[in-house]
């Protein structure tokens, strides 16, 4: 179950750090998009997608692949 807590995320909600993530995820993978950061205490896990969609819409796909980011 998906249950929204806020009507809006702007960018400034997120660090520098996890956006230049995004992107240059976005950019080294076409056609998928980067969807969500883990991070723990090993190096973060970035989720790909093939539709930033799939959060809101179950028939939207899934997570595809997880790619761990090398620090």
């Amino acid at each position: 179950m998906y249950k929204k807590t806020s009507t809006l995320v702007a960018a400034s909600d997120l660090s520098q750090d996890d956006i230049t993530t995004f992107k240059q995820m976005d950019q080294k993978n076409p056609g998928e998009k980067a969807s969500t950061i883990t991070v723990d205490a090993s190096a973060p896990t970035v989720g790909m997608s093939n539709s930033i969609k799939y959060l809101t819409d179950a028939e939207a796909g899934q997570i595809i692949n997880n790619i761990v980011i090398s620090q």
